[in-house]
């Protein structure tokens, strides 16, 4: 199956790029960022850090939509709970890994999502395991376009918590 991962890399989604590298059955094709459990830019950071620390260089990572307002939202229940990031200051638990040897691509996860099912329409399943903002966004931009895609697959729900766990 070929997929592209779109994710808000904290821990959970850093073991989800390890898990589908390792499945002989998934061919990560790109990873795309939103922003959930960290910030958009610090995701896309830890897609790069996550795949260099796999020997991935190939697959592409864009960042795609920044949510200021969710990342407000995740700052105000921190500050009323007083706890601490779920997943630590540095998204993957405050677990230092070294800085990716390559960028971020240039292109947003938006349009990179909706080129990569052109094509290879009817291919690509969509893996979100964050917020549906990316999802969203292309549908907006071209509705027939995501039609082509093969399937979603997602992880998401959560109560009483912003978040999904």
């Amino acid at each position: 199956m070929k997929a592209i991962l779109d994710m808000d890399p904290g821990v959970d989604d850093a073991l989800a790029i390890l898990l589908a590298l390792k499945l002989p059955d998934i061919e990560v094709e790109a990873i795309t960022t939103v922003s959930g459990n960290v910030p958009v830019q610090l995701g896309s950071v830890n897609a790069l850090k996550v795949l260099a620390l796999a020997g991935v260089e190939e697959i592409p990572v864009a960042a795609g939509i920044g949510s200021l307002i969710k990342d407000l939202e995740m700052s105000a229940w921190r500050k009323r709970t007083g706890r601490p990031p779920l997943h630590g200051e540095n998204g993957l638990g405050d677990v230092e890994l070294p800085l990716p040897g390559r960028i971020i691509e240039k292109g947003h996860a938006v349009d990179l999502i909706l080129e990569r099912i052109r094509e290879e329409p009817g291919e690509l399943t969509l893996i979100p395991t964050g917020p549906l903002s990316n999802i969203a966004a292309a549908i907006l931009k071209d509705p027939e376009g995501v039609k082509k895609v093969r399937e979603v697959v997602l992880m998401g729900g959560a109560v009483m918590v912003p978040g999904n766990i």
